[in-house]
């Protein structure tokens, strides 16, 4: 028996993300970020964001920096709205992670 898609359940691994993502909120680092780091338009994530994600990153589990798009993928952070994309991509641009 198939279970419709409104009940599938999909594991999503947290572990200490929502009380990192907190304390970056509170202490407003990406908007710091956004302040002191240049960005680039041809960027598919905001280079603030993408420095946020591997501070939490250091900060809950140490994945190597290769390993970083698997590990945001199994947080699913992309679609749990905590990165904002800048856009859909251009000449030469792949997967944000």
């Amino acid at each position: 028996m198939t279970k419709p898609a409104s009940l599938l359940i999909e594991p999503v691994r947290l572990g200490g993300m929502p009380i990192a993502w907190k304390f970056a909120e509170q202490l407003r680092l990406r908007e710091a970020l956004e302040k002191h780091v240049p960005s680039d338009p041809r960027d598919l994530l905001p280079v603030s964001s993408t420095l946020l994600i591997a501070l939490i990153n250091v900060i809950l589990e140490r994945f190597p920096l290769y390993k970083m798009g698997e590990w945001a993928r199994e947080r699913r952070l992309l679609e749990l709205g905590r990165v904002p994309q800048r856009r859909s991509g251009g000449p030469g641009a792949g997967p944000p992670f």
